[in-house]
């Protein structure tokens, strides 16, 4: 761990550096769609968090575009994938999108990114839902892994355990976690300046002049 700090009401990142790669990691937790009341002063503050809550994730990723590996942990209340053709969302577990997911998926396409856990999901026998809505008995996928998209390949394992698998009866847990394990590839080694005043020397240059 090299660093670690807040951007926000809603959002940590801490970098990390190893012998093989250089990393960085971002916790978030994002606006609900929806906020009960309904009053208009309740709708005028979600919107306002909302706002900056997405204006605070792409000022973030402004920043981090420049370290070679992003990891994005976020509770997006965001739902999406059916229907819709983008790089963001994959084909695994596709659902209803809504706003917060129209604003994930322009997002993950601005920036090159994909909710890993929608392209794979090997925890056998569990739907793909993380979280579970007490009042209306229906369970939704909303938490992701994002990585940049260069990364979806190095991913070996996208699930959740089995016994925290949030079921449609049975266990009603507020939010599963999702695991995922991903084989960073090494960094490269920064190439080296040429030194100023260094000649050097063609050999094959040499041997033609020779001949002649």
């Amino acid at each position: 761990l090299r660093e670690s700090y807040p951007e926000g009401p809603r959002m940590l990142t801490a970098t990390f550096r190893n012998k093989t790669s250089d990393f960085q990691v971002t916790v978030a937790h994002a606006p609900p769609e929806k906020r009960k009341g309904g009053e208009a002063e309740t709708e005028a503050q979600l919107k306002k968090e909302k706002y900056e809550f997405r204006q605070c994730l792409r000022k973030h990723a402004r920043i981090g575009s420049r370290r070679k590996g992003r990891v994005l942990l976020i509770d997006a209340n965001a739902t999406g994938g059916k229907g819709v053709r983008c790089k963001f969302f994959g084909p695994v577990g596709a659902e209803k999108e809504n706003e917060n997911g129209a604003f994930m998926r322009e997002f993950g396409e601005e920036e090159k990114m994909g909710a890993v856990n929608s392209y794979r999901w090997d925890t056998m026998g569990t739907g793909t839902e993380t979280w579970y809505g007490s009042s209306n008995g229906v369970p939704k996928r909303v938490d992701y892994v994002v990585l940049s998209r260069r990364l979806l390949r190095h991913v070996t394992y996208a699930g959740c355990p089995e016994s925290l698998w949030i079921a449609p009866t049975g266990q009603k847990l507020d939010h599963s976690p999702v695991k995922v394990s991903v084989r960073l590839p090494p960094m490269r080694a920064p190439k080296k300046k040429e030194e100023e005043g260094k000649v050097k020397w063609d050999r094959r240059a040499m041997k033609d002049k020779r001949k002649m």
